[in-house]
């Protein structure tokens, strides 16, 4: 009876060490899960300062990457192959943070939405600017 109280008590005193471990792995945020509309190479175009650009952006279900085609020189940002960073996804919306200071500590993250129709095509921002989507095979 002794051994048995004994191993009961050895036990409780790690139901403390048990429930903060629990705690710790509930208060893991969830990876978000990006949707298949959205999967895929794409080349991304937009308007900036009468100004046309160009990127290739990549999305996997976990994030992805970006790499704007033009460089400019007085910006030694520009041009950089960029992670995507998923904020929030669902399967109509998905927001993204273009992590720049993960690559070059002084550089700007900026954000990406991407949001799929009803009919299937897929539309975008950059930092609220219209982006134009084109699938690439």
């Amino acid at each position: 009876m002794r051994k048995l109280i004994r191993l009961i008590v050895k036990h409780l005193n790690c139901v403390p060490m048990l429930i903060a471990l629990v705690a710790m792995i509930a208060a893991i945020p969830a990876q978000a899960q990006v949707s298949a509309p959205f999967l895929g190479t794409w080349k991304v175009t937009w308007q900036y300062e009468a100004k046309a650009y160009e990127a290739t952006m990549t999305v996997t279900e976990s994030g992805g990457s970006w790499q704007t085609a033009n460089r400019r020189q007085n910006n030694a940002c520009a041009g950089r192959d960029v992670p995507m960073k998923v904020n929030s996804a669902s399967p109509t919306e998905v927001q993204y943070t273009l992590a720049f200071t993960d690559v070059l500590p002084g550089c700007r993250n900026v954000p990406v939405v991407l949001k799929a129709g009803t009919d299937g095509a897929v539309s975008g921002t950059r930092s609220q600017l219209e982006l134009t989507l084109t699938r690439q095979p």
